[in-house]
């Protein structure tokens, strides 16, 4: 995948447009069955990117620079396959990506805060549990007091 995104790189630093063509070696005969030839194995990556339904440079930023917040090709960039064909809008796996890990980070969030309440509670009642036996044990003190008066 890093190879395939500093080769078709190369071609638009002039300025110029270029464009990238990815050949595989494989290909489904008239029968459906498969016929593969050396090299058709990738990376997950690079499976990815050839195979998926989103934006083809999501696939590209993740890879090469962690970024998950890209959803499509942005403005001043020559549109990949994928966004040409739906110019109007973010593919729904995008969408629902996205969607699912804000909803796990709430859930995570959610979470958080519930443990930090249930250690306030504990510490409260340990505090009020010390504050009872400092009562009792004044009242103690007070019986044994009056007992030696």
């Amino acid at each position: 995948m890093r190879q395939y995104v500093q080769e078709s790189g190369r071609g638009g630093r002039s300025g110029l447009k270029s464009e990238a063509i990815v050949l595989r070696a494989w290909w489904k005969r008239k029968d459906g069955s498969v016929y593969r030839e050396v090299g058709h194995e990738l990376e997950l990556s690079a499976r990815k990117f050839l195979e998926g339904d989103r934006c083809r440079r999501t696939y590209i930023d993740e890879e090469m620079d962690g970024r998950k917040d890209r959803q499509r090709c942005e403005p001043g960039e020559e549109k990949c396959d994928v966004c040409q064909e739906s110019p109007g809008g973010i593919k729904r796996a995008a969408i629902d990506e996205v969607q699912e890990e804000r909803e796990e980070e709430a859930v995570e969030r959610a979470k958080v805060k519930r443990q930090e309440e249930e250690q306030k509670v504990r510490e409260r009642m340990v505090a009020i549990t010390m504050e009872q036996r400092r009562i009792e044990i004044g009242q103690r003190r007070k019986v044994e007091q009056r007992g030696y008066e």
